[in-house]
């Protein structure tokens, strides 16, 4: 399953990562969750595997959406944040 990633950035930002490359940084969390459900929708549609979108929080990792390869589309498959 491939993972797009909030993390924090040093600018005390966030950015939105693919493995460990930073895709878009120093955005707001609200800015940083949006784009992050795009791009994971985006992946998933395009590669047709499941896609999960997470942030760390203060015990272990925050879904924020999570795309399944049996979904025909991404809507609707983003959980509250």
């Amino acid at each position: 399953m491939l993972t797009i990633s909030l993390k924090r950035s040093e600018s005390c930002g966030w950015n939105v990562c693919r493995r460990d490359t930073a895709l878009f940084s120093n955005l707001t969390l609200e800015q940083a969750i949006r784009l992050a459900r795009v791009v994971a929708c985006d992946e998933h549609l395009r590669l047709r595997q499941s896609i999960q979108v997470d942030m760390p929080g203060n015990h272990h990792r925050i879904v924020l959406a999570h795309y399944t390869r049996l979904d025909g589309d991404c809507a609707g498959r983003a959980l509250a944040a």
